[in-house]
């Protein structure tokens, strides 16, 4: 059933674009910085605080290699997610990460000239159309990705999908019309993360007058989606000013992200949605925070990394995070605004 659980999230499409939203992961790590007195969030950082993209030169970035979850814990993770009360249920966000298979792979070993892409949107579509319509669900985030800047990764496409519900989602996933129509899924589908999540308060950040670098049209807006996994206590380099400090990795990260946002804020980056992990249903780390952040066009991030205030505050981030994966995407479809 976990193999369920990935196919439901990971490949559901708006019918407007069913084969290209079928499915949604993308790139590099960029965060968006927060505010000088962002909303405080128990042991993780302000949501609102943007973080800014960082370089793949930093090892102490690059997801730790524990190797990804089994069916069983994922199945595991996804019946403690949904045991709660009646009275304590709502509506939570499945974010999905999805990479192709080249050629798709059947089980039963059938012949076939479709690629992983093409397979998968069987199953999209008919989640976009009917399934999800049906759930009360709603596909609210759509990417392709640009670039995996930083994770030991090759996601194709991003998604976010918002459920009504837990029980409206075990009820759709134990279906035996669901559970057919995942053939195609795992047939399409080489690898996928999938997190099951909470939105995040955004604080506001200040719009600037005049966005310095402005979209062009060689030169898109984009977004970076992070995927973040706090060290218990952030660990610094020797030598490093703040080597003897016992803060938590999530309030490491949370001091660059408020160092970043007072460069990034007046550079038009914009924090559009972050999500607190609350199960990892397929993933190779034990995730605690999404985020997703909007650039104006990729000189932005130029601009952004070389500023001396944002790379002066880098190395919070480094210490306080054991895993990430920074994903730059171009959005396909985006409702996040409207949630």
């Amino acid at each position: 059933l976990s193999a369920v659980v990935v196919g439901a999230c990971s490949s559901s499409q708006p019918p407007s674009d069913a084969a290209a939203a079928t499915g949604a992961p993308t790139t590099p790590e960029a965060e968006t910085p927060k505010p000088a007195s962002p909303q405080a969030e128990t042991s993780q950082p302000d949501p609102q605080a943007t973080q800014t993209p960082q370089p793949d030169t930093q090892a102490a970035e690059t997801p730790r290699s524990d190797g990804p979850q089994d069916d069983a814990a994922g199945l595991a993770a996804l019946q403690a997610f949904v045991q709660v009360d009646p009275g304590d249920d709502g509506p939570f966000y499945m974010v999905n990460l999805i990479e192709y298979r080249d050629l798709a792979s059947y089980a039963d070993g059938r012949a076939t000239d479709l690629t992983g892409e093409e397979a998968d949107a069987i199953y999209g579509t008919w989640m976009s159309t009917e399934r999800l319509p049906a759930t009360g669900a709603e596909i609210v985030y759509v990417a392709e990705v640009e670039t995996d800047l930083i994770g030991d990764t090759s996601f194709d496409r991003v998604a976010v999908v918002r459920y009504p519900s837990r029980a409206d989602f075990w009820t759709m996933v134990t279906d035996p019309e669901f559970q057919a129509m995942l053939e195609h899924k795992d047939a399409g589908v080489a690898n996928t993360t999938v997190l099951a999540t909470s939105r995040l308060s955004l604080p506001s950040l200040p719009d600037p007058a005049q966005v310095p670098y402005p979209a062009t049209d060689d030169d898109p807006p984009f977004a970076f989606m992070h995927v973040l996994d706090y060290r218990d206590t952030a660990d610094y380099q020797p030598g490093d000013q703040d080597a003897d400090n016992t803060r938590s990795g999530a309030d490491a990260v949370d001091l660059y992200s408020r160092n970043a946002g007072t460069v990034a804020g007046p550079l038009g980056v914009r924090p559009w949605a972050w999500f607190d992990v609350e199960a990892v249903i397929s993933g190779d780390h034990d995730w605690d925070e999404v985020r997703i952040n909007g650039f104006p066009s990729h000189a932005t991030f130029a601009a952004l990394t070389s500023d001396p205030t944002w790379q002066a505050g880098r190395h919070h981030r480094t210490a306080g995070l054991e895993a990430t994966y920074a994903i730059q995407t171009l959005p396909v479809l985006n409702s996040l605004g409207d949630q």
